[in-house]
């Protein structure tokens, strides 16, 4: 059992402490240890262009920036997919990897699903979201003696909820990617992530119109909490804010648009012991299967990646 409250935040991500699953947080550390993971050369991008790159060797067709209207339903059987502009796919199978409720809510419907599934899955909470600041700096982060460094001005690990509550006097890391990988910057430049724990409906939901509209309230409080993440990364960067080059932030709200992830929530379901079983990568329709961060084994890369995995082999080896 640890003590020191400095050490628990080493082990403090997107789940406040008195609520994070023991047994989710000993996976995620296994992975991280046992199978001892590494950033991956180029990014995370690089890992995501991979995939691609040999899903299409495989004879596979890539469709990007079209959104999947509907999943198309025939005899309790999920047969393909419509697109934008009415387009219909026809597939033996279809697997999703979005987000859960709008798999069955959007685009399957609820009608098509067991009575009470949908009751279950909505009781569920889903997990925190983040605030990021992304700078491309022109100081030579090489002289600095961390690649990763976590800033928490106080010791209450109570206050650690999740919540953005206080943007100048919060939980955050910083993160130099290009200490590893140089080359994704270019050269005597650096790339520097700042991120914090935040929930979509923080700050007044960051200011967002009724609906949803990013306006100048949205805006200024964005600027204003990226402009306190700077300031305090000073205490371990100085002179940070006297380097920055270039300068994108996302707040939660930024994450949802892209992702189309409730809230924005950075690994699906809250990593709680009453959230730590997933729902697994068979559901109740035949022919549409499941994966990503909302569903076994757990969110993040390694997780998500495990999930294609698991569904791969349930395939090939004819058990589903």
């Amino acid at each position: 059992m640890f003590t020191d409250p400095r050490l628990k935040t080493i082990f403090y991500s997107v789940v406040p402490l008195k609520r994070i699953s023991m047994m989710g947080t000993a996976w995620m550390w296994n992975d991280f240890l046992r199978k001892k993971l590494c950033y991956p050369k180029g990014g995370y991008q690089a890992l995501a262009d991979a995939f691609a790159t040999a899903f299409e060797n495989s004879g596979g067709t890539l469709t990007l920036r079209t959104r999947v209207k509907r999943i198309i339903m025939e005899g309790g059987r999920a047969t393909g997919v419509e697109i934008g502009g009415g387009r219909r796919i026809q597939a033996d199978r279809v697997i999703s990897n979005a987000d859960i409720m709008l798999t069955f809510n959007d685009m399957v419907g609820r009608e098509h699903l067991p009575k009470g599934y949908m009751e279950r899955l909505e009781r569920r909470k889903i997990a925190t979201s983040a605030f990021y600041v992304y700078l491309g700096v022109d100081l030579d982060a090489s002289k600095l003696n961390f690649d990763r460094v976590t800033v928490c001005p106080f010791v209450e690990m109570e206050r650690l909820n999740g919540h953005m509550h206080d943007p100048e006097n919060c939980y955050f890391w910083i993160e130099i990617p290009t200490r590893h990988y140089p080359a994704l910057a270019p050269e005597g430049k650096h790339i520097v992530v700042l991120a914090a724990v935040a929930y979509h409906d923080d700050l007044a939901s960051w200011g967002l119109e009724t609906d949803s509209r990013r306006g100048a309230s949205y805006q200024a409080i964005k600027e204003r909490v990226a402009e306190s993440l700077v300031h305090q990364a000073e205490r371990v960067i100085p002179g940070l804010s006297q380097h920055i080059l270039v300068k994108e932030v996302a707040t939660p709200a930024t994450i949802a648009r892209y992702t189309l992830n409730r809230g924005g929530a950075s690994m699906g379901w809250d990593q709680t012991p009453e959230d730590a079983v997933k729902p697994g990568q068979v559901t109740p329709i035949r022919q549409l299967h499941l994966v990503g961060q909302w569903t076994y084994p757990q969110g993040g890369v390694p997780g998500v990646v495990g999930s294609g995995w698991i569904l791969a082999n349930l395939i090939k080896e004819g058990k589903i």
